[in-house]
């Protein structure tokens, strides 16, 4: 009696098709998890400030340089830019954190040049750009400084999260008072947007640890 083959069985495939199906119903839901979390996953964690889960995109704005220049979102590209905001009237917050940045910025070494220290005036009443020029400078020549109109630095500051307001003038003098604002700095990345905060107050070699790590291991 003659035999006949019998047809190769399917199961080996359908168990192979199985295990692969199996394989994506485990692989897929991890990727989804890893992609909604890899923000905070890659963010930098920092003794000093933190970091933003995501870079936040800045306003367009249009100030003035402390010489008397156009200061607008281009100027913050290209590199690191650490925002502080205060007054050049300012009795004491202002000149220790400007000192402070400066011994900062001092101990960044190499890195130094791929930082900038912003001071922005909240006062554009008082602090003209001749004024600003030489405040800024005299804590660190490499500083720039900038304001703007009430409008525009309103809006900035509700963008980056700093707030000011101004107290009531003293002894009857309107250009003699005091104004009351975010003590915080700002850092913004190399694409001009918000990439993080530092809070007061300062430690200078820890904060210059944080912004070295910044600098070489978060981008450009």
């Amino acid at each position: 009696m003659p035999v006949h083959p019998q047809p190769p069985s399917s199961k080996p495939h359908r168990w192979a098709a199985l295990a692969v199906i199996v394989m994506l119903c485990i692989i897929i839901p991890i990727a989804l998890v890893i992609v909604a979390l890899w923000p905070k996953l890659h963010r930098l964690d920092l003794k000093t400030g933190a970091v933003l889960p995501m870079p936040k995109t800045l306003i367009q704005f249009d100030l003035q340089n402390a010489d008397g220049k156009p200061f607008t979102n281009a100027d913050l590209n290209g590199h690191w830019t650490l925002i502080y905001t205060g007054y050049t009237h300012c009795p004491d917050v202002c000149p220790t954190t400007l000192a402070e940045l400066a011994q900062v910025v001092g101990k960044l070494g190499n890195d130094s040049d791929r930082l900038r220290v912003l001071f922005l005036s909240v006062d554009p009443k008082r602090d003209k750009p001749p004024l600003l020029l030489k405040y800024a400078h005299a804590f660190n020549p490499a500083f720039i400084a900038a304001t703007g109109s009430q409008t525009q630095l309103k809006a900035l500051g509700h963008n980056l999260g700093f707030t000011y307001s101004y107290e009531p003038p003293t002894k009857g003098d309107p250009d003699d008072y005091v104004v009351d604002h975010s003590s915080g700095m700002m850092l913004v990345n190399p694409d001009g947007q918000l990439y993080g905060y530092f809070s007061p107050p300062i430690q200078v070699s820890a904060m210059a640890a944080d912004l070295r790590h910044v600098i070489d291991n978060a981008g450009r």
